[in-house]
């Protein structure tokens, strides 16, 4: 009882409770008294004391959290006519409520995948004869839908006390360095203006009702830089990225399990992009691309499709690799790059990697996948 109580608490905070939570109440004669102790952002470790006639039991919770949309390498409602490819690598889940495509090759191979895949469809298009799945192919699988997604709730918090917050009307550019932001942004009167990036900071880019016609959207204009912070950006309308965007400590260093590394400064950084309608990397990008975010496209502005992807990819020559660190969620995929059995035409190739640390830790109030809290690791025992 002092478990459920405790997730009920955890729950009705929707995850953003103080360090330390304790509470003691009376049940059949009995009582309980649970504690619950913050160990991460969004994620407790809960502790409940149960007395019963003299008889003491404890349960012990290490991990309590919410899985959120970051969890994905790749999560998309309708994946097309797009294909998975031949060299292509993915880590990290990649789901599809739509039929997935694999083109595999006797002397190419195929795509792999170095997490699991999941599909709610029953088949799939293609040969999966010499694609790889390290964690297995699983068909019938419902992830969710992005409908959950509240909006108005991130704009909300956005402007409430206490929350590292920051509102922006009409279309404002951003161009990080380091632990700043340098905006424009017309109607705060900001033209490069240094913004600190606060702890846990939310950014909320929403349509404005006056001024000039030609910047009332809540378009996002991101020109780059690198980042020293956690920051989530959310916008009305669509997210453009026209530069590299890396974090001040790589988290692939973390990853490599090097055992000479220092490890003493993990990274810490983190980027969420989530846009109520599509996120786009620009004509004008630079070759060899390389992005660390977790991008969210939900399309649900004005029934948009939602997708990430490069904008006019088809006239464009090869750009060299599209790198992203991170997760790419998407209502419709966007396509990135058109090339032929062997050769890369237009736009980018693919070379995506997962930010595993978004899995218990996400960037900041970044979306969760569904009402379900998580238990993990669990003991119990007389006390």
């Amino acid at each position: 009882a002092g478990v459920e109580a405790a997730a009920n608490k955890i729950q009705a905070s929707e995850g953003y409770l103080p360090n330390t939570v304790t509470k003691q109440a009376g049940l059949g004669g009995g009582k309980y008294k649970y504690t619950i102790s913050k160990v991460g952002r969004r994620t407790y470790r809960v502790s409940s004391l149960g007395l019963y006639n003299g008889v003491g039991r404890r349960i012990n919770v290490n991990r309590v959290y919410y899985t959120t949309y970051a969890k994905y390498s790749m999560w998309m409602r309708v994946n097309g006519n797009i294909w998975f490819f031949p060299g292509e690598q993915f880590h990290g889940h990649v789901h599809s409520d739509d039929f997935l495509r694999f083109w595999s090759h006797p002397v190419l191979g195929g795509s792999e995948f170095f997490g699991a895949v999941t599909s709610l469809q029953p088949s799939f298009y293609g040969s999966t004869s010499h694609v790889t799945f390290h964690k297995g192919l699983t068909l019938n699988s419902d992830q969710g839908s992005m409908a959950s997604i509240d909006f108005d709730k991130l704009e909300t918090l956005a402007k409430t006390p206490g929350i590292n917050g920051l509102v922006l009307d009409g279309a404002t550019e951003i161009q990080f360095k380091g632990d700043q932001m340098i905006v424009s942004n017309d109607r705060m009167g900001w033209e490069d203006q240094p913004v600190n990036i606060r702890e846990d900071q939310l950014v909320y880019i929403r349509d404005a009702t006056s001024g000039d016609q030609t910047t009332r959207a809540g378009i996002g204009r991101l020109y780059g830089g690198v980042i020293d912070g956690r920051i989530t950006l959310v916008t009305d309308d669509d997210i453009l990225l026209y530069d590299d965007i890396t974090y001040r400590n790589d988290p692939r260093d973390d990853q490599l399990e090097l055992e000479l590394r220092d490890f003493s400064e993990p990274s810490t950084d983190a980027l969420g992009l989530i846009s109520k309608d599509d996120v786009w990397i620009a004509e004008s990008s630079p070759p060899n691309l390389t992005l660390f975010a977790a991008i969210l496209a939900a399309g649900v502005k004005e029934k948009n499709s939602g997708s990430f992807g490069v904008l006019n990819y088809q006239d464009l020559p090869p750009k060299g690799y599209l790198t992203i660190h991170g997760g790419i969620v998407q209502d419709v995929r966007g396509v990135v790059n058109l090339h032929s059995s062997s050769a890369l035409l237009h736009g980018y190739a693919k070379h995506y990697t997962f930010d595993n640390r978004f899995e218990l830790t996400a960037p900041p109030y970044y979306p969760a996948a569904g009402e379900t809290l998580k238990f993990e690791e669990w003991s119990d025992g007389p006390a």
